[in-house]
């Protein structure tokens, strides 16, 4: 053909309308009728990868593209995208773009097959221009196509409860027992068989066993009931563990009234959540499970104080944690039945059919896609990352099957991978980088052992604030565990001794981070329901005090410890049960020498600006402004408005204190200090009742102003004396 089709009317048309939305589209539908059986994929490539230019010209190109061929579609996309008019009016069928698709087999666990699209487009002068269609598509085919013996990856398992499914768990579980050390902590040498501490099976555990009608039963073994643990039976067998949402009192509980009895329930009659745990476990060949509300006296407070310190262990050495996430509710359960079809939306391109060659010459079809949002960072989290206690489970789990609203997923310490899609086997994650597929759900990963305790903990506490817990005294209980290991870990990892405190990591010898940062936290939310409870325990100081979502400032090491005469003198938070030193305290105090300064006396014509969080949410006030500003971050709508209103007696302490430095200046910031006056007994004393920092901008065209705001900040506490502090 001699004529330029993108200059004919009807075509210039249908492409001005695709370029208004570059959608590409599959007009017959997921896994509908696109498949190209003149586009023949070559899975024999020698050299990693094979090349394939498409027989189609131009005009039959985009021809293919308006009857609805996804593939096409892309190809002629990208041609009016990247290219301009001038380049596009030369074209003829003879000297018109050609379309590339490379095929580059899959190398697991590290990468999946893919196909690359290039389109190579002649320009006017003669040169050409390299187009990169759509970076990389995934490449899956069906279990029983000829394709299969040379593409591993398949289309998702939606069947959480299917044969598939439950091989494929089966096979995470045994690759990450022999292939990842730091997940079997037993593994020696060449002894990989995974054999659990003692110390870290449960108290009690239900024994899954089926009764002479082939019906599945939970029965509760263990402490206080007829039928005692098998010990060495369960450290070399293993055993799962549930994490999964409450959402309201259980309908089964274990009391005190019940343990004697040694109850075995058919999984039938328990709660859906449950039911499903039990029989997925059963499904993996294992026989023991731990269920909290099971397996720990709900009535019993002995009980409770003696189980839950024990979480960290049980949790980081069960062979699996099975992770609930899309069930909101304990009778919800996670396997739906029926399962869902697969929604198109998951997929930002296909998946389309295409024709492909195999190594043994055999003729099969596969299908290439595009995931628009791979880690589902932009979907609605899942309903277990709501709750406050799920967050440990998850994080000191060496091992996670999870099933959220999308697919089923895995993580261990080291790797990740999904039932369908291209991560059929664990594959290794980048170093530093412990998030799984599925947001808020993740194992620590023993890479991250490699950073500071403190710095980990900022991340652990910005994201549990952001959750919720049914029974507020649960704050610090539902943390401890993790707050354990982190302590565990400083000290045997880098050598440092951290000082627990009511929710703080203190070190007191500031080797690395010093103590000050611990307390600079900010409630980012003030306006929730109950963000500051009546019959909170924990001292005002603590983050645990308060019902709201938090923000800590990642650690910054205190370069100069003793030069500005702040002290930590005195901390104490006593314990509501000796057995968990990370749980439930009784109030506290810490007795600090610092300067203070009258919250009144602060100058608002000056360089600095009086602003709030509420202020700089809502006006912009900080960006807008050209001087540097002094921000007060309150911690309750109470108290915003006092500070508003003048700021009554608050007094700015200070814990970081302003100096200049080679390379600039160190800002001062602190806390908000009011006096407590509920009782006669602690006149003298104070309570926190927000932070302040300084916020420095670039004030460019005025070496005044620059020098007018350092000098601000660097005077802030001029001609305020150390005194001693106490707060509580």
């Amino acid at each position: 053909m001699a004529q330029n089709i993108l200059n004919e009317p009807s075509i210039k048309e249908w492409l001005e309308k695709r370029k208004e939305t570059f959608k590409n589209l599959t007009e017959a539908g997921l896994f509908g009728e696109t498949e190209r059986w003149d586009v023949i994929v070559d899975l024999d490539d020698t050299e990693k990868k094979s090349k394939l230019t498409l027989p189609y010209a131009l005009s039959e190109s985009v021809q293919a593209a308006r009857q609805g061929c996804a593939l096409y579609q892309k190809f002629v996309d990208a041609v009016f995208k990247n290219t301009d008019e001038e380049a596009r009016a030369t074209w003829r069928d003879d000297t018109g773009p050609r379309f590339v698709i490379e095929y580059f087999s899959e190398e697991l666990p590290y990468e999946s097959a893919r196909l690359s699209l290039t389109i190579i487009a002649p320009l006017p002068d003669g040169t050409e221009h390299v187009i990169d269609a759509d970076g990389s598509l995934t490449v899956w085919t069906l279990e029983d196509d000829p394709a299969s013996v040379d593409v591993s990856t398949r289309p998702y398992e939606l069947d959480y409860q299917s044969s598939e499914s439950t091989a494929w768990g089966r096979n995470c579980i045994k690759y990450c027992q022999e292939n990842h050390s730091s997940c079997n902590d037993s593994a020696n040498g060449n002894e990989i068989k995974e054999v659990i501490n003692p110390d870290s099976i449960p108290s009690r555990l239900l024994r899954l066993y089926k009764n002479e009608n082939d019906i599945l039963h939970a029965q509760i073994i263990g402490r206080d009931t007829e039928h005692p643990i098998p010990t060495l039976e369960v450290s070399h067998q293993g055993f799962a563990i549930l994490s999964y949402c409450w959402g309201g009192p259980q309908s089964i509980q274990l009391t005190r009234e019940t343990v004697g009895l040694s109850p075995s329930y058919p999984i039938t009659k328990l709660p859906k959540t449950l039911a499903d745990a039990a029989w997925f476990t059963h499904q993996l060949g294992l026989e023991y499970l731990w269920v909290d509300a099971l397996c720990i006296l709900q009535d019993d407070l002995d009980d409770k104080g003696r189980e839950i310190p024990r979480m960290g262990k049980y949790y980081g050495d069960a062979t699996v944690t099975i992770c609930a996430a899309s069930a909101d509710t304990y009778f919800r359960g996670f396997l739906p039945t029926p399962p869902p079809a697969e929604n198109p939306e998951n997929y930002l391109f296909g998946p389309v059919k295409l024709r492909a060659k195999t190594k043994s010459g055999e003729f099969g079809t596969i299908q290439v896609f595009k995931e628009p949002d791979y880690f589902n960072s932009h979907r609605e989290r899942e309903p277990v990352v709501k709750r406050g206690w799920t967050l440990q489970e998850s994080l000191l789990s060496r091992r996670l099957l999870i099933f959220s609203s999308q697919h089923l997923y895995f993580a261990c310490r080291e790797a990740n991978a999904s039932c369908g899609g291209r991560e059929p086997l664990p594959k290794s994650r980048f170093i530093g980088l412990f998030e799984s597929r599925v947001p808020g759900i993740n194992t620590i990963s023993s890479l991250q052992r490699m950073y500071p305790a403190v710095s980990t903990w900022d991340k652990v506490v910005n994201e549990y604030t952001q959750r919720r817990l049914g029974c507020f005294e649960d704050k610090l209980p539902a943390i401890s565990a993790m707050a354990a290991s982190l302590i565990h870990m400083a000290r045997d990892e880098r050598g440092q001794e951290l000082q627990y405190c009511a929710g703080l990591m203190l070190d007191l010898e500031g080797k690395d981070w010093g103590w000050k940062g611990e307390f600079l936290w900010a409630v980012t939310q003030l306006d929730l329901p109950g963000a500051m409870p009546d019959d909170s325990s924990s001292p005002s100081w603590s983050w645990a005090s308060l019902q709201a979502p938090i923000h800590r400032w990642q650690a910054i090491p205190d370069d100069f410890p003793d030069e500005d005469g702040i002290r930590l003198l005195h901390f104490d938070a006593p314990l509501e049960d000796a057995r968990n030193p990370f749980g439930a305290v009784r109030g506290g105090v810490i007795k600090l020498m610092a300067r203070t300064r009258p919250f009144s006396t602060i100058d608002r014509a000056s360089v600095h600006m009086l602003i709030t969080n509420k202020t700089i949410l809502e006006d912009n006030m900080y960006d807008k402004s050209s001087q540097s500003v002094l921000v007060f971050r309150p911690d309750s709508v109470e108290i915003e408005g006092i500070l508003a209103r003048g700021g009554g007696d608050a007094l700015l302490l200070e814990l970081i204190a302003a100096r200049t430095k080679r390379m600039g200046v160190t800002y001062p910031s602190g806390l908000l200090i009011m006096e407590h006056r509920e009782n006669s007994e602690e006149r003298g004393y104070f309570k926190r009742v927000g932070m302040f920092d300084f916020k420095s901008k670039n004030i460019s065209g005025s070496k005044m102003l620059q020098e007018l705001a350092m000098e601000q900040a660097l005077t802030l506490f001029d001609n305020c004396e150390l005194r001693e502090v106490c707060i509580l």
